[in-house]
């Protein structure tokens, strides 16, 4: 009787199972077919897709990638990190992006940088989205140079990047990561990428939302800024502002030359200009602004010395390099870091002049 009554219930437990993934599916069908979806929508043309702040989640890069191959104008995409990304400013028309955006009317601006994104997604997306009608501009942060390319554990958003971009790791790159991305990863993106569930959140909340929090739900959700004026949010990077400068003088502003034989960023820096050259793509890169007020106090000669290195690496290969000329000054910066709305301004100003010429 015992058994007979576990069998029973192994099956009876089989079929609630299948009934609800069933269910499930259907439902995210029924959705996908018959909502309308905020990534349809004519929002602005600074089109971030982010729901953890200014990181990418996972179900985002089907939306970037149906919204770039689908739109037929010509495009500027951004890749960079949190400074191209525009964090702390109060929106999105004050960060680089939205300033392109008004200065190249005839193009859409699609800003797809993140939060500590380094030179291994820029080489990835450049890959993605090489055959479309583009200008990439590539801002390369020095910080990622002065150190190795940190625990890939720890980077949640790195490794979304590394299974969304499978196809484009060779074995040079899968030597250099080791085993970064695991079998559960890789098993757990394509389940997450091929149940409608992923595609079909933003459409779920246009159809119970009033026009008001749509708006919200864009500009927290797509935009990723919600936190843009709130100090306290600025201060969880930055948590003691003179014990950061010490820091900065280290590894921002650093004092060693970066080496391309032993660093991982470097390398791919290095890669990412290779394949730009060979494929003749249309690129400015560049490194941002730098805080003179900073630098002066931090005296790391060699920090100059590694800017011409960089650029000249890139005019190697006869790649447009730019970057700031001289010292900027500290008025211009939110933090030690990241621009403030008058500082985008003149990044986006530099940027408009080199895309011109």
């Amino acid at each position: 009787m015992f058994e007979k009554s576990l069998t029973f219930s192994r099956a009876r437990i089989l079929r609630i199972f299948a009934f609800t993934a069933l269910f499930f599916v259907t439902i995210n069908i029924a959705v996908s077919l018959a909502l309308p979806s905020f990534v349809d929508l004519k929002r602005a043309s600074e089109q971030l897709l982010s729901d953890n702040v200014c990181n990418f989640a996972l179900e985002d890069f089907a939306d970037i990638n149906r919204m770039i191959t689908n739109d037929k104008q010509k495009k500027i995409i951004l890749l960079g990190d949190s400074v191209f990304f525009g964090i702390g400013v109060e929106n999105e028309s004050e960060s680089v992006s939205g300033y392109l955006h008004e200065m190249f009317p005839d193009y859409s601006v699609y800003n797809l940088s993140s939060c500590g994104s380094k030179p291994l997604d820029y080489y990835f997306w450049i890959n993605r989205f090489k055959e479309e009608d583009v200008i990439f501009v590539v801002q390369y942060n020095y910080k990622w140079f002065a150190i190795d390319n940190g625990s890939l554990e720890e980077r949640v958003s790195q490794k979304k990047i590394l299974t969304e971009f499978d196809e484009y790791m060779d074995e040079e790159i899968q030597k250099w990561l080791g085993n970064a991305v695991t079998i559960g990863d890789k098993a757990s993106h394509f389940l997450t990428k091929n149940i409608p569930v992923a595609a079909n959140r933003t459409k779920l909340f246009a159809a119970i939302l009033d026009e008001k929090s749509k708006e919200d739900f864009v500009g927290h959700v797509f935009f990723g800024k919600p936190e843009a004026q709130n100090m306290a949010y600025k201060q969880q990077y930055w948590k003691d502002k003179e014990e950061m400068k010490s820091y900065n003088c280290k590894i921002y502003y650093p004092a060693q030359l970066w080496d391309a034989e032993r660093n991982f960023n470097f390398a791919m820096y290095i890669k990412t200009l290779e394949f730009i050259q060979g494929e003749g793509l249309n690129v400015v890169v560049l490194m941002p602004p730098y805080n003179g007020t900073l630098l002066k106090k931090c005296m790391n000669a060699g920090f100059e010395e590694n800017i011409s290195r960089f650029a000249g690496k890139a005019q190697e290969k006869g790649i447009k390099s730019v970057s700031f000329a001289g010292l900027v000054d500290e008025k211009y910066f939110l933090d030690d870091m990241h621009l403030n709305a008058e500082g985008n301004k003149q990044f986006a100003d530099l940027i408009n002049k080199e895309i011109k010429q």
